[in-house]
């Protein structure tokens, strides 16, 4: 047996590259992304993770997760302060604002901004959008952060440079 599986190869593709073959770079599919990438595990399915493995290397974009069999912990760096905001009904509320994300020595806080644009955020909201930013497992990032994140916010600032 070949460890191939051609329409798993066509899957994989598919959540990564357009039908031109143009790489899709933090626009990639999402849709059962869990499921499918969860049989990066299965031994027989091997070959099919490193045809995929092959194609995401080719692209040199820093900024995705390479399937692998065993699982590689993601560490992303979080810097907050704690401050009071007032919400939406004028009372006060504390809150813990973003002033850093970093990714293997990669700022990535002003795209999680983007993915974070209105309301207070929890970790678990902020873990959810980093997965889906670097096309990772969930259960693969690790936030490292010297305060509990419970109520997150980023500084309005960062999003006026967004547009």
């Amino acid at each position: 047996m070949s460890n191939e599986n051609h329409v798993l190869n066509g899957i994989l593709f598919e959540i990564y590259f357009n039908s031109y073959g143009d790489f899709r770079s933090n626009k990639t599919k999402k849709y059962y992304f869990e499921e499918v990438i969860n049989l990066r595990k299965n031994l027989t399915l091997e070959k099919s993770f490193d045809f995929i493995n092959l194609l995401l290397i080719s692209t040199q974009y820093p900024l995705i997760y390479f399937p692998k069999q065993t699982d590689e912990i993601l560490d992303i760096n979080i810097i907050a302060t704690e401050k009071e905001k007032t919400n939406d009904f004028e009372e006060n509320q504390k809150c813990q604002i973003i002033n850093s994300i970093m990714y293997n020595n990669i700022d990535i806080t002003k795209q999680i901004a983007e993915l974070h644009r209105y309301g207070l955020k929890t970790k678990k909201d902020v873990i959810q959008n980093i997965a889906n930013f670097l096309t990772a497992p969930v259960s693969l990032i690790d936030i490292h952060c010297e305060i509990e994140l419970t109520s997150i916010r980023f500084e309005k600032d960062i999003y006026d440079d967004l547009f």
